[in-house]
């Protein structure tokens, strides 16, 4: 019978735990509560940045909430030639406010 689970030796679960700790390290926390407490500050900071008219902190935002980050895939060929591939359509400023129902009067 076959073994459930990762094959032996797969030590991404090891990673995964030393990726975490570095981040709780980070954040100066070794507490889930400490980890939420300092991400929420971040995130306010964010918001702040969305509302003041910061485009790449409403895009971050909205990307979250509306599920999967739009993910994009740039190729160059040798002559110069340059491909864009993009999982999500860019919104301009007013389409995206428009589309949150946030007035901006």
């Amino acid at each position: 019978m076959a073994r459930a689970g990762a094959p032996i030796g797969n030590e991404n679960v090891f990673q995964g735990k030393l990726v975490r700790q570095a981040i709780l390290n980070a954040l100066g926390t070794k507490s889930r509560a400490g980890a939420l407490a300092a991400l929420n500050n971040i995130m306010a900071t964010v918001a702040q940045k969305a509302l003041d008219g910061d485009l790449k902190s409403a895009k971050f935002l909205a990307d979250r909430l509306d599920g999967k980050a739009a993910q994009s895939v740039e190729l160059s060929t040798p002559n110069g030639l340059q491909i864009v591939a993009s999982t999500r359509p860019s919104l301009t400023r007013a389409e995206w406010l428009s589309l949150h129902a946030i007035d901006t009067n």
